[in-house]
């Protein structure tokens, strides 16, 4: 497995990426699951110092973005302008839409938002998202860290890899020992 941050298929030629992945293998075939992860920031949907959504008409990248959705119509059930002009959706469907560039570089691609589990208009745009893509189909993951923590901590961890996890936990979920210091 490989980490990595801030990722974009070579094709994609613009500023959108991951903010994080893993490249990883599931017997002979190589796969790559990427997230959006938001903690207190919203998503982005247009481009600083203007009122255009990120892929809209206006947009440089519009015909690339609209190309690739056509492309990839099975996954998209509704209208281009669904995605693009909703901004909880904007962001989440570019990373979709990178997702559907990385098929051509690996076997198998997962995609997904990691936010925090009290972020609830985060984790509910993810979750509405998630079923405008294709009734909740298991290729876009929404994790909190919550889950996430949970799930790791019965995995059969050294203890190394069991402190980073407490690490992870102390900085993004342990916001009552924050809340003390800040009394």
């Amino acid at each position: 497995v490989n980490v990595i941050f801030e990722y974009a298929p070579e094709s994609s030629k613009d500023n959108s990426a991951f903010d994080f992945g893993f490249i990883v293998q599931s017997g002979d075939k190589k796969g790559f699951i990427g997230f959006e992860c938001k903690y207190t920031d919203t998503f982005s949907y247009y481009r600083p110092k203007t009122s255009i959504y990120y892929g809209d008409e206006q947009d440089k990248n519009y015909q690339k973005y609209h190309k690739i959705y056509s492309e990839n119509s099975d996954r998209f059930p509704d209208e281009y302008h669904t995605y693009i002009q909703d901004k909880n959706y904007n962001q989440l469907f570019r990373n979709e839409l990178l997702g559907c560039l990385a098929k051509e570089e690996f076997d198998f691609v997962y995609t997904g938002l990691f936010c925090h589990q009290d972020d609830e208009k985060t984790v509910e745009a993810g979750k509405e998202f998630q079923m405008k893509i294709g009734n909740g189909n298991d290729d876009f993951i929404v994790l909190t860290y919550a889950d996430y923590i949970e799930r790791i901590q019965k995995l059969d961890l050294t203890w190394d890899q069991r402190e980073l996890v407490m690490m992870l936990w102390g900085r993004y979920c342990g916001v009552k020992l924050s809340e003390e210091l800040t009394k």
